[in-house]
């Protein structure tokens, strides 16, 4: 009777991967674990701030909102030192708006579309860093 009743304790139940603000909250990579160190970045704070960046170095921050299926981003982006300068922004910071589709979520990582619609735009996975 005691080895019928230690198979049916239940394993310690999966990582949710469901869509909401506190499943987006952390550092994420979009170049897989091994970027988390060094590669491109996203930092969704629990505060609804944004940074992204490469490495260290922060090139844009601004603030996030989950909407269903999408991520509203406005954010400030940092002159980028180009060698061909344009005219009105080459060293101004500049404001950016994106609207990001979340096509897919997994325990550790995401899908998004970021473009026109309803055409598909460029995607992306971004994976949750340690």
């Amino acid at each position: 009777m005691l080895v019928l009743f230690s198979l049916h304790i239940p394993a310690a139940p999966a990582q949710d991967a469901r869509l909401s603000p506190e499943y987006l909250a952390g550092r994420r990579s979009f170049s897989g674990s091994e970027g988390c160190g060094s590669g491109d970045y996203a930092l969704f704070r629990e505060n609804s701030t944004l940074e992204l960046g490469s490495g260290k170095t922060a090139g844009m921050s601004g603030f996030w909102q989950l909407s269903n299926d999408t991520i509203t981003l406005h954010m400030l982006v940092a002159p980028r030192g180009v060698n061909t300068p344009h005219p009105l922004y080459q060293d101004s910071y500049y404001y950016q708006y994106r609207a990001a589709q979340v096509l897919n979520t997994r325990p550790d990582a995401f899908d998004v579309s970021i473009g026109v619609q309803p055409a598909p735009g460029t995607q992306y996975t971004l994976t949750r860093c340690p």
